[in-house]
């Protein structure tokens, strides 16, 4: 699997992230689609596709098409649980702050997290590759979980 295809979907992660950053000044349906991803989804999921791959990655590449499906499934999921649990407390913590509570910076921060953690898991899935790929060229065909 190539690295594109690889990390697909961190990468809509990030352009869904960048859109709703562009359209916080703009008025219209982008805005709005782009909101509402961000609020709903993007922050949960970004968080759990991390922890996901940091635990189990090596386990998810040697599974076939149905469990990395079910799997990705249970990411979204649970990342939209996982979304109205961050969003509340995120808007609390800037309410607090000296930033305070606006449009802006709830856009901001929340596309700051999104970025962080699609990075780290970028990071992630490159080095567990690397070690896959590694064993394989090593005819070392065991993988340790």
């Amino acid at each position: 699997m190539n690295y594109l295809a690889r990390n697909l979907d961190n990468l809509i992660v990030l352009i869904i992230a960048g859109l709703a950053i562009i359209s916080v000044e703009l008025d219209g349906k982008l805005r709005i689609i782009s909101g509402f991803i961000l609020v709903s989804l993007l922050p949960g999921y970004a968080l759990v596709n991390l922890v996901a791959d940091a635990l189990i990655f090596k386990w998810i590449m040697r599974s076939g098409l149905l469990i990395m499906t079910i799997i990705k499934f249970a990411e979204i999921v649970s990342g939209v649980f996982l979304s109205l649990t961050i969003v509340p407390l995120i808007g609390l913590f800037l309410s607090f702050s000296g930033l305070g509570f606006t449009l802006v910076t709830m856009i901001y921060s929340l596309s700051f997290i999104v970025a962080v953690s699609t990075v780290m898991d970028i990071f992630v899935r490159r080095k567990y590759s690397k070690m896959i790929s590694n064993n394989f060229t090593n005819n070392n065909l065991t993988f340790k979980v």
